[in-house]
């Protein structure tokens, strides 16, 4: 077990988890120059830590199907209604038997058998709760915005449900994502969703994990993905 080290948001590193230069550095060369050096990647960080858009970059620049797994959490995805936890084993169940993929999400229990799974295991977490509240602000203003110019004429003042909408995503957001930064405890369970709870659920798999502490760190992996 290594020796425990501070992320740049301030919490405790896990122990033994790897860098993005080490562990990337660690497979052989992609023949051909053309297949990248993981097949199967598990994406994971706390509200506003960038996980969507890290995805959205490694799917691009790699080629591998991308799997938001908040459409499988919940019915649209954001703030939409609980889907059953059947399904969303059933889901991931098929997601996993894929020979290649990239997924993200925030939950922990019913993605279990994507992180047995992965190859990789990229842990976001140097983002604090301020900057994570600001991208979060951020991301609303930006949907609401996108929102109003797809609507023509009048149809931009008129839409409230599409609004009240948006409003519901950032009223529950920010909770949880308070929730997530600052609460100490790991819960009663590998369900709850903390950073504590998160650090506890990967130390099984401390030895594919690349823990970004920084920026650096994930700038790092997405240069090594070719």
């Amino acid at each position: 077990m290594g020796s425990r080290t501070t992320s740049a948001s301030g919490h405790p590193s896990v122990p033994g988890t790897r860098s993005a230069h080490s562990l990337v550095a660690r497979r052989p060369p992609a023949t051909g120059g053309s297949r990248p050096p993981f097949d199967r990647i598990f994406i994971i960080g706390g509200p506003g830590s960038g996980k969507s858009s890290l995805a959205r970059r490694v799917a691009a620049r790699s080629g591998l199907p991308l799997y938001h797994l908040d459409y499988i959490a919940r019915v649209g995805g954001g703030n939409g209604p609980e889907r059953p936890i059947a399904d969303r084993v059933a889901d991931t169940g098929r997601i996993m038997r894929q020979s290649r993929w990239v997924a993200e999400g925030i939950d922990l229990g019913w993605t279990d058998q994507l992180m047995d799974s992965a190859e990789v295991i990229v842990w976001l977490d140097y983002v604090s709760w301020p900057q994570a509240v600001s991208r979060i602000l951020i991301r609303f203003v930006t949907g609401a915005l996108a929102e109003a110019r797809r609507q023509r004429g009048l149809r931009k003042f008129t839409r409230l449900r599409d609004y009240s909408r948006q409003v519901r995503g950032l009223l529950g957001a920010v909770p949880k994502s308070r929730d997530y930064y600052l609460a100490s405890g790991t819960g009663h369970g590998r369900t709850e969703v903390t950073r504590a709870a998160t650090a506890e659920a990967l130390s099984v798999y401390e030895s594919k994990v690349v823990h970004c502490r920084s920026r650096v760190d994930l700038e790092t992996f997405v240069r090594r993905l070719r």
